[in-house]
């Protein structure tokens, strides 16, 4: 039975793919999990590739959407959590063990983390949505 799936949406993201998945095995590896990493895909480069090198299932969109893209993911999940994050390395993939704890222990349902507690690098977000459609979301 696999213990957690971890989703990662991409879009032409070879120059990190390879480091967010590296970071998810280890984190498999030093906590003994049964975990996939599940890549929704809709790129040009080789980001696919790179994927299925590092033992990442890659599946590929019937259609274009960072939305869709999460939905289709779950979509082949079979793990007990489920785990979601983008693969330009912008979020922090060392930081499961945090989010898996409080789940594990039954002590919550759902765990959200932000990166408005951390730094957002100089152009990894739009203004508008950094400044914006973010804030209100969140």
């Amino acid at each position: 039975m696999t213990e957690v799936s971890v989703i990662i949406p991409t879009k032409n993201e070879e120059e990190s793919i390879g480091i967010c998945i590296e970071k998810i095995q280890k984190v498999f590896s030093e906590l003994q999990l049964d975990g996939e990493i599940i890549v929704a895909d809709n790129s040009t480069d080789s980001t696919p590739e790179i994927a299925r090198k590092l033992d990442a299932k890659v599946i590929v969109l019937d259609r274009p959407g960072y939305g869709y893209a999460y939905r289709f993911g779950l979509e082949h999940t079979s793990g007990d959590h489920i785990i979601m994050g983008d693969g330009d390395n912008t979020y922090d993939f060392d930081d499961i063990p945090r989010f898996l704890e409080p789940l594990k222990s039954g002590e919550a349902d759902l765990v959200m983390g932000s990166r408005f507690k951390g730094k957002i690098k100089r152009g990894a977000m739009p203004w508008f949505h950094r400044y914006i459609g973010n804030p209100l979301l969140t």
